[in-house]
């Protein structure tokens, strides 16, 4: 069966320069909130609570583009095209567990949850050392 992740399957390989960017910037920002002390390590964690992960950022995108297109019909039929692209990339979306709007969102930087939760468990980890 072919590999299942945030950038569909069996492409792992291809999306493998997306992930090292990604994790870079992990690591520099795990680097600046350790040198500013546990101050800074419980403020990186504060808002890492509040970071939503690459499926939920793509779910609520395409539902706000639908509901644009919803209330911009009201002007011009036309729009009813974006609600309807919007919903058939949603259902997408859930169907296979990724799609074009998470891939887009992907390499725009939205984490997967498991990258959210690695940074985490090392900014806990900063903060157990204290």
């Amino acid at each position: 069966m072919a590999s299942m992740d945030h950038n569909g399957p069996g492409r792992r390989g291809r999306f493998s320069g997306i992930r090292e960017r990604i994790r870079r910037r992990t690591s520099v920002r795990v680097a600046r909130a350790a040198a500013g002390g546990p101050e800074a390590l419980r403020r990186r964690l504060a808002r890492l609570s509040w970071e939503p992960d690459i499926h939920r950022a793509c779910g609520t995108s395409l539902a706000a583009a639908a509901l644009l297109g919803a209330g911009l019909a009201g002007r011009r039929k036309s729009w009813l095209l974006l609600t309807g692209a919007a919903a058939g990339l949603w259902a997408h979306q859930v169907a296979t567990g990724t799609g074009p709007a998470c891939r887009l969102l992907r390499r725009l930087g939205f984490r997967t949850t498991r990258e959210i939760l690695q940074e985490r468990e090392t900014l806990l980890a900063g903060l157990g050392a204290d």
